[in-house]
């Protein structure tokens, strides 16, 4: 649709579940996941389509339970996080899944698990010997050039501890020269100059605050600081810009029946954070900001919750860079993930 909410066009039609999109410029074409069956964290095989609906091809098959993808701005290779189930670690001990993060062609058709593909995160497991896995590898990013990925790494004994201990590591786009550049982030997201990175950060699940890390590691940026009181989580930020981030940051008061979430744009020290969205403009938690291509425009997903039948609603909105133009885009009931496209 354009940035108005007019014009919209539909260009998948099926009835399965469709997520995890991401687009490439050069290639004039979006990837996705379609998934078989709508479960909490649902997996499925990548799809690529023209802009125009025309063109559709399945881009990996073979049941590889995929659960995130993303494609390379030029559209020649995309990382993938897939789930694999694993073994009993132990005799009679629990047996369960792991994801990890490989690098397939996103040209080719139909590739299978035995066919050419980049490992980022396999053997992370293993090295450590230990009840590792589980959650794995998710996430992951690729740089403006198409030259770099980023992807996030957590080890099982965290989940155990109820703490998120992800790590950023960083590879070429042929896998050679991995290497872990920061610790506590997720979420990654390239600085559109490639020198930074990105992420919400933290140790616990609800205490996460958000930083920016250069690619080298060197150094880093504390945006939005680990709370001291009141628990918070923020959301996968996104640029504007080389020395701006947007993000959603949610609130969650003691004792408090609700939380609050508020948009900000913020510079790289975090010391010129201004409100862009405040809560009560949209009654929902905001999510999933994207940066149009003119860097003035933020789109994102709210999410509705009605108590009577715990039944959630989603919407996507629109705001300028500024906090004007306020505009609920689509009328639900299951809008998420949006992406801008070049037509």
């Amino acid at each position: 649709m354009k940035s108005d909410g007019s014009d919209k066009k539909q260009i998948t039609n099926t009835q399965e579940y469709e997520f995890s999109i991401s687009y490439s410029p050069k290639a004039g074409r979006i990837w996705f996941i379609r998934a078989k069956e709508i479960v909490d964290f649902p997996t499925g095989e990548v799809w690529s389509i023209k802009v125009d609906g025309t063109d559709e091809k399945r881009i990996t098959a073979g049941q590889l339970k995929i659960r995130f993808a993303a494609v390379s701005p030029d559209g020649l290779k995309i990382g993938i996080s897939h789930i694999k189930e694993i073994p009993e670690i132990y005799p009679g001990g629990p047996a369960g899944e792991t994801s990890n993060v490989w690098i397939m062609d996103a040209t080719a058709q139909d590739q299978t698990e035995e066919d050419y593909h980049i490992a980022l995160s396999d053997d992370l497991n293993a090295v450590d010997n230990t009840d590792m896995g589980r959650e794995g590898s998710t996430f992951c990013a690729w740089s403006p050039d198409s030259d770099q990925i980023s992807f996030t790494f957590k080890p099982d004994q965290s989940s155990s501890l109820g703490i998120s201990s992800r790590s950023i590591y960083i590879a070429g786009k042929d896998g050679s020269g991995r290497k872990e550049i920061g610790g506590s982030m997720d979420h990654p997201t390239f600085s559109p100059n490639g020198e930074y990175i990105a992420g919400d950060n933290g140790m616990h699940w609800d205490t996460i605050g958000l930083k920016a890390i250069t690619t080298t590691g060197e150094d880093y940026k504390q945006i939005e600081p680990i709370p001291t009181n009141d628990l918070y989580s923020v959301g996968k930020p996104a640029w504007i810009g080389n020395n701006k981030i947007t993000y959603a940051l949610t609130t969650h008061p003691p004792q408090a029946e609700q939380s609050t979430t508020t948009l900000y744009l913020s510079n790289l020290d975090g010391l010129d954070k201004a409100t862009v969205v405040p809560q009560l403009e949209v009654e929902g938690t905001i999510r999933n900001p994207a940066i149009n291509f003119t860097e003035n425009k933020i789109v994102f997903e709210v999410e509705h919750f009605y108590q009577q039948g715990g039944e959630k609603t989603y919407y996507i909105w629109i705001v300028n860079e500024d906090g004007s133009g306020l505009k609920k885009l689509t009328t639900g009931p299951e809008d998420t993930e949006p992406t801008w496209i070049k037509e």
